[in-house]
């Protein structure tokens, strides 16, 4: 009862509380993890937010490039061969960040520490992409508050704790911090309802965030895009300010980042047909069965969207094509993955979008269902079913927390081992040492001063070559102590 007064006399305050409460528990899931110590190529993504002035990976055009290496003083980049939108996004971020990596540490804990300063500007990529999901919720409950609206917020809260979710958002990497700022900002500008005079230009905003990122999550949006667009001539309805927006939006961000380096927009196409052919005798199959206890959430959440909304379909294409937009562009984008069969480091961070995604078109869809309010039982079954699902969740999480293992790059690798290793680097980075150390890339982000080359045998041998003196001066890691 008091509840309820306080919701209903103070409806914004109570909705920026529940908001608060869900955003704290969500870091609060992420937390334990934060301090994890940097591993496969997290550190050269660390390194576009932490380097700043003559540390910044910049090339001489002030284009943002991979951090692989030092020596003597002198950073080995190499070039994204990606869309350049979402490094650029990081080098904004860095301008805001407040800590840089030549900033000292503390003497106690100091890996954790830079850990943590590492990890979390990529927390709060993450949170932003989903803020809009949480305070649509939130004022929804407040507004008025149901069963259906509480059982979707078991499965929100469900949908973000995922062994995906919550590794891919402290993951120094790409696709789950500004693949979900980007692709989930644009997922609630055309979910949202907006007045005549903005709609077009709300849908035009979404384009430009998209086409600004990776060409994978363009080309998705564009393909969605096309069959919303065959949807409204076939049952005629007027989607023109969202259709049309979206469409020269996308254009435009595509054009930006394009024009901010053409070279790695085009080289990026050539990376995709190199991943393609590396992967050709991949197991389609037998991979997504590898990585199932992440991705059989994202099938899950994508088919309960489709379930949600396909009997609606053309209400939904005339009322939310944006929605339709942002469903179809979920799909697109794990399909796509699906059948690329890419491994990348062993964690499938390219599917995090499409959760995202999913979880805004699934919100609008589950608005328009019938109140649960005289069916209580059925409620209390999905929120049964629902915390079946988070106890899997913390429990493949919780296995990584308790064995120190990684849950983010190179899942299920030992970080005692790392953690130790980089500690006596670190401990001995001031007695002039003269080793180039071969080993993650995230060793630069704790001893900056220190000479390194990230440990993949093509970067290894390219820096060997560029640097002659190096070659005696190398030490892998099973040489070291």
């Amino acid at each position: 009862m008091v509840l309820a007064s306080f919701s209903r006399n103070r409806p914004r305050l109570a909705a920026l509380l529940l908001f608060a409460l869900f955003m704290g528990l969500l870091v609060l899931s992420r937390a334990p993890f934060l301090s994890n110590v940097l591993v496969g190529e997290e550190g050269m993504h660390a390194a576009f937010v932490l380097a700043k002035g003559s540390h910044a990976p910049l090339n001489e055009q002030g284009i943002p490039q991979l951090m692989l290496g030092s020596f003597e003083g002198e950073a080995f980049l190499g070039a994204t061969q990606h869309s350049i939108g979402p490094y650029v996004i990081l080098r904004w971020l860095s301008g805001v960040w407040p800590v840089a990596v030549g900033d000292p540490l503390p003497l106690s804990d100091a890996l954790e520490a830079r850990s943590i300063q590492a990890r979390l500007p990529f927390l709060l990529l993450y949170l932003l992409g989903v803020a809009g999901l949480l305070w649509r919720w939130a004022t929804v409950c407040v507004q008025s508050p149901s069963w259906r609206w509480w059982v979707f917020g078991g499965l929100l809260f469900y949908g973000l704790t995922t062994p995906l979710a919550i590794g891919g958002s402290i993951q120094p990497q790409i696709d789950a911090s500004v693949g979900v700022a980007l692709v989930g900002l644009a997922a609630w500008l055309l979910t949202a309802v907006w007045g005549p005079g903005l709609q077009l230009w709300a849908a035009i905003a979404a384009g430009v965030l998209v086409g600004f990122g990776k060409q994978e999550w363009t080309l998705a949006f564009a393909a969605a895009w096309g069959v919303v667009l065959l949807l409204s001539k076939l049952w005629r309805c007027a989607n023109a300010s969202t259709v049309g927006g979206f469409a020269l939006g996308l254009a435009v961000g595509t054009a930006l980042t394009y024009g901010l380096s053409p070279t790695d927009y085009l080289a990026s196409f050539n990376l995709m047909d190199h991943f393609l052919s590396k992967s050709s005798d991949v197991n389609r199959l037998e991979l997504l069965m590898q990585w199932r206890s992440y991705l059989a959430p994202v099938l899950l959440l994508l088919l309960l969207m489709t379930i949600t909304g396909i009997g609606r379909l053309p209400q939904l294409v005339r009322q939310s094509p944006g929605a339709v937009l942002v469903a179809g562009g979920a799909w697109a984008i794990a399909v796509g993955f699906a059948a690329a069969g890419w491994r990348g480091d062993g964690f499938p961070r390219y599917y995090a979008p499409a959760l995202v995604a999913s979880l805004y078109a699934l919100q609008v869809f589950v608005l328009g269902w019938p109140d649960l309010g005289q069916r209580r039982m059925t409620a209390m079954v999905g929120l049964a079913v629902i915390a079946f699902g988070l106890s899997l969740n913390f429990g493949v999480i919780g296995d990584g927390l308790s064995q120190k293992e990684s849950i983010t790059s190179i899942p299920g690798l030992r970080l005692k081992p790392v953690t130790r290793r980089f500690e006596r680097i670190m401990e001995r980075s001031g007695d002039e040492n003269q080793a180039v150390y071969v080993d993650h890339s995230g060793l630069w982000i704790y001893v900056p001063a220190q000479d390194f080359v990230h440990e993949d045998p093509s970067v290894a041998a390219t820096y060997q070559s560029v640097y002659p003196k190096s070659v005696e001066r190398l030490v892998f890691k099973h040489q070291q102590p």
